[in-house]
């Protein structure tokens, strides 16, 4: 596929659509028919590069895709069956729904993992901004 994550679009907003980690978030979302049937290693390497966690196959591996949610969140099954995440802390979760794509074609788990715990790490990056900017407003 290609695309380039290197990209740097508004690295002063963690989690923002326009940062790396947030473009990725959307590529997940928006490409899941190009990835699911084999997988795609520049998409692997840009999860390990923005993540910054060891070159797996993730988008095709359910144990290394089980290896991306942040700590302190865990794996959860939703009601329906789907792959869902909660933090521990809280109970924020992400997930809910069998995930298909356009076709009505069913996710394969290990894309489906990936794309939640990139929505874990914009949660939390979008959080430690806000938590900044409010203590640079209290000093």
């Amino acid at each position: 596929m290609g695309y380039p994550f290197d990209r740097t679009f508004n690295p002063e907003v963690p989690g923002h659509f326009r940062s790396r980690l947030g473009q990725l978030r959307l590529y997940l979302g928006f490409n899941y028919t190009a990835i699911a049937s084999t997988g795609d290693t520049a998409v692997d390497a840009g999860i390990a590069s923005i993540l910054d966690v060891p070159p797996l196959p993730y988008t095709t591996d359910d144990n290394a895709a089980r290896t991306l949610l942040p700590s302190g969140w865990n794996w959860t099954t939703t009601a329906d069956g789907a792959i869902g995440c909660a933090r521990s802390s809280d109970q924020v979760r992400f997930g809910g729904g069998v995930t298909t794509d356009r076709d009505g074609n069913l996710v394969p788990d290990p894309l489906v993992r990936c794309l939640l715990a990139v929505e874990a790490h914009c949660l939390i990056a979008q959080e430690k901004h806000r938590a900044t900017l409010r203590l640079s407003r209290e000093d």
